[in-house]
């Protein structure tokens, strides 16, 4: 089975563990994870159009420095699985 067709839980786990391997052998830069967060599903990538430069869709409104990207250049969002309203945050304040 491919990463991409696993459960939520199962691509959770195997990047939950890229994350720690790579912090017992040294130090993963940004670059690996945000490859491994894509590889995982867990954020999305998309590419900046001229109607996101000029405003009209909202799609860069969250995105810090967005005013430094221009068209055709990729930005990455949360995927469904990391949105807000996806996780149940009331399961960290359970007693």
């Amino acid at each position: 089975m491919a990463l991409k067709n696993a459960s939520r839980e199962v691509r959770l786990q195997w990047f939950a563990r890229q994350v720690i391997d790579a912090t017992w052998t040294g130090s993963p830069d940004g670059g690996e994870i945000q490859d491994w967060a894509l590889a995982a599903g867990l954020i999305t990538e998309h590419e900046v159009t001229q109607a996101d430069v000029d405003g009209h869709t909202g799609a860069l409104d969250t995105i810090e420095n967005a005013e430094h990207l221009d068209v055709g250049d990729s930005y990455y969002k949360f995927s469904t699985d990391l949105e807000a309203e996806s996780v149940r945050w009331s399961e960290l304040s359970a007693a």
